[in-house]
């Protein structure tokens, strides 16, 4: 049972900062540990730059997708302006019939 494993361990308080030292001079110390400390170490930095690596893939996709946007947005605005001319020239053909008639 975890809760009385737990239990049955000291204090850190009630432990002597001589045994507290040499528990920790014993897993500082030693090739295995900095192998490990260096394994860790080495995992992180590939995590950083994948991580590096997708947020400027992310922002390089958002760019190109503002660019489409702006294109369509763009566009919008020629067709708006292409149907205020057809309108006008609807009414131009309207008085040219009237004038013909």
């Amino acid at each position: 049972d975890l809760v009385a494993a737990a239990s049955a361990m000291p204090a850190a308080s009630s432990l002597s900062p001589a045994a507290t030292a040499g528990a920790t001079a014993t897993l500082d110390s030693g090739p295995p540990l900095k192998f490990i400390q260096n394994m860790i170490d080495d995992s992180i930095e590939e995590l950083r730059l994948a991580i590096h690596r997708h947020i400027r893939d992310l922002h390089t996709d958002l760019v190109r997708q503002f660019e489409r946007l702006e294109e369509k947005v763009s566009g919008l605005g020629d067709s708006g302006r292409l149907a205020e001319e057809n309108w006008q020239l609807r009414e131009e053909n309207e008085r040219l019939k009237k004038l013909l008639s």
